[in-house]
């Protein structure tokens, strides 16, 4: 899902912009950093999601 959005914004960049910008009331050079913390946090949270019950199985066992 990642790939997928990263992928979307660097082909629809100047429409996913303008798009977001009236939705959101964001300038449009704003968007980019908007955009780069959306995933960065993403990332993140899959991560942890992810290493989280693998520590915990790996404490209990």
């Amino acid at each position: 899902m990642l790939a997928f959005t990263g992928i979307l914004v660097m082909a629809m960049r100047d429409l996913m912009t303008r798009i977001h910008a009236s939705m959101f009331g964001v300038s449009e050079v704003d968007l980019p950093s908007v955009y780069f913390r959306y995933m960065a946090q993403y990332q993140v949270g899959i991560f942890i999601f992810n290493l989280a019950p693998y520590i915990a199985l790996k404490l209990i066992a």
